[in-house]
């Protein structure tokens, strides 16, 4: 019995598709990274500044509830 190696269908298509993604992720990546980086930088200045200016709810003193 002679043994044949599986070989893929279209070994150029497949190809073709690596090199799509890899140029996609090339493009989306900067984009993803700005608009990670901004998102770090609106939570941050929300933590440092506080909510409308009134501060974060960790800084705040315990307040008694009345009931």
């Amino acid at each position: 019995m002679t043994s044949q190696s599986r070989t893929p269908l279209y070994p150029g298509f497949i190809v073709a598709a690596d090199i799509g993604l890899a140029g996609g992720l090339f493009l989306i990546a900067p984009v993803l990274g700005v608009l990670m980086g901004v998102a770090a930088v609106s939570v941050l200045l929300a933590v440092v500044l506080g909510a409308g200016g009134r501060g974060s709810l960790a800084l705040r003193p315990a307040t008694p509830h009345e009931g």
